[in-house]
């Protein structure tokens, strides 16, 4: 069977998926959705999306719920609405986790000090019997304070852990160092077996939760370009049904009917003039900065600007099929889609973790095996959990790639694949056949020459006025460019009519 032929049985479902941390779990939500008969899925960790391939008919809900049993959240990319109040959150959590974690390094630098004390000092407050107690109420109040943000802070990243106990991501290695070290520093608080280690535990989650609130704020900023795009589409259309204007969402709009498009609005389906003459900015869907003149029989593209005349349209191409939602489709794909860089990244990270705990593993046996405490083997162990986070290959790669394509549809370039950022610097050649694209796409006059005419009997002033006065309010490039012509040479308009 022909890819072509494989593709025209599928439909295309993107999901929103929710709880993502690092590429193990993409791995995992990929692995799970790829084991259903005649599914392919890709999984985006910086888009925070799912984008798959599904036999027709395929129900949304099916791969949703195979999502969360594999322990994220999932919902249609349609319906996501609330990534901001969801950075806002994450803001309010990395606030109160510096609060209560700030705190509880002081102590810990306090309680390191008193090791170094003059021993005078220390033997005195031992002759009054406080020394000790002293040691151990700062260690208490320091764990208190940490609880909150283990225990509640926290809280998702140990959920998300436990979820995926079968396939570890590296929010396993976070809670196991955490928890570790807050379970240590009670024990040994209680039993004076050794130092505590909250300060670690602390902030540990401290950088993490602020680490994520970074790393969202800086994915929403480069989703914007997609946001821009779907903020174009028109949210309602004008439906001419009989002599009747009927103003109606732009998903009751079907093929066939005529909507009425005014000046300034855009034009919300692809399809044909039926009535009205007027100019139209294309350059949205062709890069073209001139205006275009259309008149009856001419084809329109949605997403273009009607500058100046009342057209009634016919439409021949509406919802998914216009122009403007397959632009979309393409800066969305091109966001989800993986480059090779980034699926070897994912190939390394899934196994990344398991490798991890194998050799905290080792590290604690060959510390406490070797007759060293067990402090300093909890210790050697935790520091191999906390320190062990493949950022710069599992979360820098598919964000950098998500802001390439972002800014690029911000300046007009839509990539179909992300694989071209990687062969763009093989090109040595650029060839450019638009105005526009060179140059600012802005027409300005560079020169005035007066042909005198004694039988208009009308003089330059008297002309240049009567142009000011006809073009002032015309939005077409040249119109424009000899209204900002007329206005430097301090010519005024006039009640001309």
């Amino acid at each position: 069977m022909s890819a072509s032929q494989i593709i025209s049985k599928s439909e295309q479902i993107d999901l929103k998926v929710e709880g993502m941390t690092c590429s193990s779990c993409v791995a995992a939500i990929e692995r799970s959705l790829n084991g259903l008969a005649g599914v392919s899925a890709t999984v985006n960790f910086a888009t925070e999306s799912a984008h798959i391939l599904a036999p027709k008919g395929y129900k949304a809900s099916a791969l949703i719920e195979v999502v969360k049993k594999t322990g994220y959240g999932a919902k249609l990319l349609a319906d996501e609405t609330e990534s901001f109040s969801r950075s806002r959150r994450m803001g309010w959590r990395v606030f109160f986790a510096a609060i209560l974690a700030i705190p509880v390094i002081v102590f810990s630098m306090s309680m390191s000090v008193h090791h170094y004390l003059e021993p005078r000092i220390i033997d005195a407050l031992d002759y009054f019997g406080i020394a000790h107690p002293l040691y151990s109420a700062t260690g208490w109040l320091s764990i208190a304070i940490t609880a909150p943000i283990i225990l509640i802070i926290a809280y998702p990243i140990h959920r998300t852990a436990l979820r995926n106990i079968a396939h570890p991501t590296m929010d396993t290695l976070i809670s196991l160092g955490s928890i570790s070290a807050f379970a240590w520093s009670i024990y040994a608080n209680a039993t004076g077996a050794g130092d505590i280690y909250t300060e670690v535990a602390a902030a540990v989650i401290l950088f993490i939760v602020l680490g994520r609130y970074l790393e969202s704020k800086a994915k929403r900023r480069a989703g914007s370009a997609l946001a821009n795009l779907l903020a174009i589409h028109t949210k309602e259309v004008t439906i001419l049904r009989g002599s009747e204007e009927v103003v109606a969402p732009i998903q009751s709009l079907e093929v066939g009917e005529l909507c009425i498009v005014k000046p300034g609005d855009r034009i919300p389906t692809d399809g044909i003039v039926i009535s009205g003459e007027s100019s139209v900015d294309n350059s949205l869907i062709s890069g073209e900065s001139i205006p275009i003149d259309v008149k009856p029989g001419s084809l329109v593209v949605s997403g273009a600007i009607n500058l100046n005349g009342r057209l009634v349209i016919q439409a021949q191409r509406v919802g998914r099929d216009t122009e403007l939602s397959r632009i979309t489709s393409m800066v969305l794909t091109a966001q989800t889609e993986k480059a090779p860089i980034q699926k070897t990244v994912d190939r390394i990270s899934a196994i990344f973790v398991p490798i991890v705990l194998l050799i905290a593993i080792g590290t604690f046996a060959a510390w406490y095996f070797t007759d060293h405490s067990l402090q300093i083997s909890i210790a050697a162990a935790v520091a191999v959990l906390v320190i062990a986070c493949p950022c710069a290959l599992g979360l820098a790669t598919p964000v950098a790639l998500l802001v390439a394509t972002g800014r690029g549809a911000q300046q007009g370039i839509v990539l179909r694949k992300t694989s071209s950022l990687e062969i763009a610097r093989q090109i040595n050649t650029v060839v450019f056949d638009k105005t526009g694209t060179l140059t600012l796409g802005e027409m300005q006059v560079i020169d005035l020459t007066f042909a005198a005419n004694p039988a208009l009997k009308i003089s330059l002033s008297e002309l240049l006025t009567a142009i000011h006065t006809v073009e002032a309010d015309n939005s077409h490039p040249v119109a424009r460019a000899m209204t900002r012509y007329l206005v430097g040479q301090g010519v005024s308009k006039s009640s001309l009519t």
